[in-house]
């Protein structure tokens, strides 16, 4: 491994992309996607992702908390889940990026410890390489984390995150679509013959005894400093 104090956006001989002022650990192995400054705008410190990248995972995942918002996500039994009173439109975070880039950059094997990251949520995903690239990789990882509602038993109606949902498949998609969660930043890597995938979240969901989000209406209860006018087609609060 490789320890690293950067105060200079740094391209190493790895390919490895660091971002200016963070002290990061990673592998000799891992590759990141190549950036320039017209194609890293809206993280200029962190050259570790293009844009494209960032606004495909940002995307996805305020498409689908629109879809549940909206009383249009399907259930495993073929049911649709309750809609949302309060899910937030998530925005994209450069310090969550570099969070997931510091674990990604391991090219780990499982998703990270909950204690370790602080506070944040995680979502996890690993790929192989065949066929693929960056901007692919991202996307396969953000729909199979949301896909798993389809394929597994998940929520009752009440919308509550249980004991027995931990370390079910089920997790990637309540962090997805945890409606308090309001930030995210992710970093895709290629650790050869794999791509990892890992999205950070703030707050974090996944907590147990509370409730993924507010059956109802969507918009009808948006958290305090938020509303929907401008967004009410998306049922989401911001």
């Amino acid at each position: 491994m490789l320890r690293l104090k950067i105060f200079v956006l740094l391209i190493i001989a790895t390919g490895l992309v660091i971002s200016e002022g963070s002290d990061i650990s990673v592998s000799p192995n891992a590759q990141i996607p190549e950036t320039t400054p017209e194609t890293n705008t809206m993280c200029p410190n962190s050259i570790g992702m293009t844009d494209e990248i960032r606004l495909t995972y940002l995307n996805l995942h305020n498409d689908r908390r629109s879809m549940l918002a909206l009383g249009q996500a399907v259930k495993n039994d073929q049911t649709y889940m309750p809609g949302a009173k309060n899910m937030l439109k998530l925005t994209y975070d450069c310090e969550l990026e570099v969070s997931a880039l510091q674990y990604a950059g391991q090219c780990p094997k499982i998703g990270s410890e909950d204690g370790s990251r602080g506070g944040q949520g995680e979502n996890f995903f690993q790929l192989t390489e065949t066929g693929m690239d960056f901007l692919n990789a991202a996307k396969t990882s953000a729909r199979s984390w949301y896909s798993v509602v389809i394929k597994y038993p998940g929520l009752g109606k009440t919308a509550k995150y249980r004991a027995n949902h931990v370390g079910t498949p089920i997790i990637t998609f309540t962090q997805m679509v945890w409606a308090t969660s309001s930030k995210m930043g992710c970093a895709i890597v290629h650790c050869p013959p794999l791509y990892t995938a890992v999205c950070r979240y703030s707050p974090a969901g996944n907590i147990v005894g509370e409730t993924v989000y507010e059956p109802g209406e969507a918009c009808a209860n948006c958290p305090s400093g938020t509303e929907c006018k401008w967004l009410e087609a998306t049922g989401l609060c911001g």
